[in-house]
C-alpha cells in the first residue's frame, strides 16, 4: 500500500493523507487534517488491523515516527511513491476544488471528502455507480 500526501491549501494548512493500493489500483482510505502525528494517526488507527501491509512513504519524518513506533514495514523513497502520486494528480484534474483557488472551493472537510468520495467510486468502481447512486437521484442510468 502507498501512503501518500495531497495538499489542497497553503493558507489553510489542510492536507489530505491517503492509502494506496498499488496492486488494485484503489484507494483505500483517506483522512483530511492537518499535516501532523495526530492526522496521520487516525488514519493509521482505522488501517492497522489489515495485516501483509507494506507502506512505501516519502522522506516525511511523520511517517517514519509512527511506523516506527508501531513496529511496521516500512520504505522510504520517491521511486516507490509513484502510483500514489498519479492518484494525487488524477484528484487535481478531476476535482476543480483542488486545482483552481478562485471559484469552486469549499473548505468545509466534508464537502472535500465528499468529493473525494463520489471521485473514486466513479472512476475507481465505475460498477458500482448505479447501486449507490441510483437511491439518491433516480435518474442516474435511467434512459432520458
Amino acid at each position: 500500500m502507498k501512503c501518500g500526501i495531497l495538499k489542497i491549501k497553503k493558507i489553510n494548512k489542510l492536507w489530505i493523507i491517503k492509502i494506496y493500493d498499488s496492486t488494485s489500483e484503489y484507494l483505500v482510505d483517506f483522512e483530511i487534517g492537518g499535516r501532523d502525528e495526530e492526522t496521520l494517526l487516525k488514519l493509521y488507527n482505522r488501517i492497522s488491523n489489515n495485516c501483509n501491509i507494506r507502506y512505501y512513504v516519502d522522506d516525511w519524518k511523520t511517517f517514519s515516527k509512527v511506523l516506527t513506533d508501531n513496529n511496521e514495514k516500512y520504505f522510504i523513497g520517491k521511486e516507490y511513491t509513484y502510483p500514489i502520486e498519479q492518484h494525487n494528480s488524477n484528484t487535481r484534474h478531476y476535482i476543480s476544488r483542488f486545482h483552481r483557488r478562485t471559484k469552486v472551493v469549499s473548505r468545509s472537510k466534508e464537502m472535500i471528502a465528499i468529493s473525494i468520495k463520489l471521485m473514486t467510486l466513479r472512476y475507481e468502481h465505475p460498477h458500482l455507480m448505479q447501486k449507490y447512486l441510483t437511491p439518491l437521484f433516480p435518474q442516474v442510468g435511467a434512459a432520458a
